[in-house]
């Protein structure tokens, strides 16, 4: 194989790897009404993938897979979205206080806002914007992942699934960045993969601890 094959095939790969992770996105949040990506995550995907499909359109220089890669991300992260519009305000009833319960029920247009304007500002200043945007998107993603875990005090909203199959795509995406010689992105890919395996660690710890303290009440009882 060549490197353009290997470089393809790594593309599909992760396409199908962030796929599924923002299906089981969507499954789980409608499924425990609440949202499974932080905030900024989010709007920060929609902006990227929305421009980006948009640049394929006008500039009509992508192959036909890119217009179903970026037209997949950008309707199923709509999916996302719809899962904070409706269960954010219940989320932040039960999980946050204060200043953190102020910022969950009105900073989601202010944040989006904000994104558009960075990535506006990169499209047009910035002639490699959509390869170091990604990067910083996932870099983003995979701290909030940490802080929402820590916030939520639990894995409600999250899954072994989604913190391992993100690992993965965001694996996939860095050996296409080591194959096209752009190292400053390898670094930060490089980077998501630390904060990703440090989130998979963490989630598991605390679905072991929240399983233990399920099983708990049937061991006393046993006993007695």
């Amino acid at each position: 194989m060549t490197r353009g094959d290997w470089m393809g095939m790594f593309d599909i790969y992760q396409m199908i790897f962030w796929c599924v992770v923002y299906i089981e996105c969507i499954r789980i949040g409608v499924r425990q009404r609440t949202y499974c990506m932080p905030l900024l995550a989010i709007c920060m995907n929609f902006c990227w993938e929305a421009l980006s499909f948009v640049d394929c359109v006008i500039h009509v220089k992508e192959s036909a897979f890119m217009y179903v890669h970026y037209g997949t991300w950008l309707l199923l992260d709509i999916g996302i979205i719809s899962t904070f519009v409706l269960y954010h305000k219940e989320e932040a009833q039960k999980f946050a206080k204060g200043l953190v319960r102020t910022l969950i029920e009105r900073c989601f247009w202010g944040v989006l806002m904000l994104v558009v304007a960075v990535i506006l500002f990169m499209y047009f200043f910035i002639p490699t914007w959509k390869g170091y945007f990604a990067y910083a998107d996932n870099l983003i993603m995979s701290a909030l992942f940490i802080v929402m875990l820590y916030l939520r005090k639990g894995s409600r909203g999250q899954s072994m699934s989604i913190a391992v199959i993100k690992c993965m795509g965001t694996l996939c995406a860095t050996m296409t960045m080591i194959l096209n010689g752009s190292y400053d992105l390898f670094a930060m890919g490089i980077g998501c993969f630390v904060l990703d395996v440090a989130y998979i660690i963490l989630l598991y710890r605390t679905i072991q601890t929240e399983k233990a303290i399920v099983r708990l009440p049937k061991r006393k009882k046993s006993k007695a």
